[in-house]
């Protein structure tokens, strides 16, 4: 398992965007392999550098070796049952390029853009709508010229949408996307080992905001659920609303009687929302209509 990270999901990023591991992890994705049969398959990367890819990859517990006695005396690498898991994170990239820039660097293009922290928290600040730099400056840890710098670099790849009329930026459809990767790695992380820091109630309240309005229900329901997100000083309030089998953001419903209600951790969010592991959740009023809207906003993060 990787490391604590700052957020949830960073570390693995991490890993994945280090030389070579990418391409080492799938060319053991058809067996074992020696350190010769890698050199072979990968031409281009040096054996040192093999491996010390393969080294960092068993002590991450993605990789098994095996040595065989013989002359000369060989040794195999296999990926781990965690390894081949990983591997759904690099497919979600190679996804997400797709869709996004037209072509493919093998995910690598998405994995580096998402994992730079600076530009999780400009996504996820977005969340909750549209925002000028200024309002931006408050969310994320940079100061102003290098914010509106990456902000541009954003806004030019497409990322970002920019009014420059109102001065204010957005999020497109390719933020999204992007931001599925993240929402992979974390999803790698919660499948081999519940991360020992938990996630921010914040972020996970934003995760559900950019990504509720994309989800499809399975049938034609109607009204507004409230979902609370808990930390120690009672937590993010999120308002969806059900209409028909679309999911679009309530914000106006504070002060309406939702048709259902539930809360619980941040902790417990993640169990539910990337595992479908709903235990930890606690619901009061329809609960038929805030379960198929958890089932289709777990759906969306899938996506």
């Amino acid at each position: 398992m990787t490391g604590q990270a700052r957020h949830v999901g960073h570390a693995t990023l991490e890993l994945l965007v280090e030389p070579y591991s990418v391409p080492i992890l799938r060319a053991l994705m058809d067996g074992p392999r020696s350190p010769s049969d890698l050199e072979r398959r990968l031409p281009d990367v040096p054996h040192s550098a093999i491996m010390r890819r393969l080294a960092a990859l068993r002590t991450h517990g993605l990789a098994s070796h095996q040595r065989h006695n013989g002359l000369p005396p060989t040794a195999e690498y296999s990926l781990t049952a965690t390894g081949r898991m990983i591997l759904d994170v690099t497919r979600a990239a190679e996804q997400c390029e797709r869709r996004w820039s037209g072509g493919s660097s093998g995910g690598l293009k998405a994995l580096r853009l998402i994992r730079d922290e600076r530009t999780r928290e400009i996504l996820l600040a977005l969340a909750e709508g549209p925002s000028s730099a200024s309002d931006l400056l408050r969310e994320v840890q940079l100061t102003r010229s290098p914010l509106r710098r990456r902000l541009a670099d954003l806004a030019g790849a497409g990322v970002l949408a920019h009014d420059t009329a109102g001065a204010t930026y957005d999020l497109t459809d390719s933020a999204r996307d992007v931001m599925l990767v993240a929402v992979a790695a974390a999803r790698w992380e919660w499948e081999s080992a519940t991360p020992q820091r938990p996630p921010a109630a914040r972020n996970v309240a934003r995760i559900v905001r950019m990504y509720g309005p994309t989800a499809q229900l399975a049938a034609d329901l109607r009204g507004v659920c409230r979902l609370h997100v808990d930390d120690e000083h009672s937590g993010p309030v999120v308002h969806l609303a059900a209409e028909g089998r679309r999911v679009a953001l309530a914000d106006g419903a504070a002060h309406i009687e939702p048709a259902a209600t539930c809360r619980a951790s941040a902790t417990a969010w993640c169990h539910g929302l990337l595992l479908h592991d709903w235990s930890g959740v606690r619901s009061t009023g329809d609960r038929a209509l805030m379960a198929a809207l958890l089932v289709s906003i777990s759906a969306a993060l899938a996506a």
